[in-house]
């Protein structure tokens, strides 16, 4: 019998539950109340200390005047090197991470100027030796003289330091990889 009587009083207060839930509904919102009042402002902290020197961005990165070549070193048919010295280029530079690109600029008559990074092999060779302290050699090869005139001669190069930064995991930047446009953008070099 009082088992009896828990059934009953547990299905009583199911259905009561049940009945109150169904009869409940939700009503129009009320007005909005008014406005609280205006917090007081807080008083402003004292300046703090001036941080540390960041590292090395691309504001420091240095490029050079477009460069008519002028082979001041050798002058032969098929055989051209142009010296040329740059202090900046030194070991400490070379041993902080420092890399150097070196591109040419070449206006064949008849055709648009183009840009291409050194070293180029093509039916002539265009490379580049970078000597520490200070210095690169730019030399140009050819099997044959008449190919120097269109492409050599009428050519220009320009280099670019760009100072070492955060070594990440042992790697330094690879900026070989990417066109002259790319770089040009990335450092906000002038043309």
């Amino acid at each position: 019998m009082k088992n009896q009587n828990i059934v009953i009083y547990l299905l009583c207060l199911t259905i009561s539950s049940l009945l109150f839930s169904a009869c409940a509904e939700d009503g129009d919102p009320g007005p909005q109340g008014p406005q609280g009042p205006q917090g007081e402002p807080g008083e402003q902290g004292e300046k703090g200390a001036q941080g540390e020197q960041g590292e090395p961005g691309t504001a420091n990165v240095m490029y050079s005047d477009w460069v008519v070549f002028d082979w001041n070193l050798e002058n032969f048919s098929t055989v051209k090197v142009h010296q040329l010295d740059i202090p900046e280029y030194s070991e400490e530079f070379v041993e902080q991470g420092g890399v150097i690109l070196v591109y040419h600029k070449a206006s064949p008559v008849g055709t648009l100027p183009f840009v291409q990074q050194l070293p180029v092999h093509a039916e002539y060779s265009l490379t580049y030796t970078a000597y520490v302290p200070g210095y690169i050699r730019v030399r140009a090869s050819l099997n044959s003289a008449s190919g120097f005139a269109g492409i050599i001669t009428n050519g220009e190069f320009r280099y670019i330091l760009i100072p070492g930064g955060v070594n990440l995991n042992g790697r330094q930047s690879d900026y070989s990889y990417l066109s002259y446009r790319e770089i040009k953008q990335m450092f906000h070099l002038p043309d």
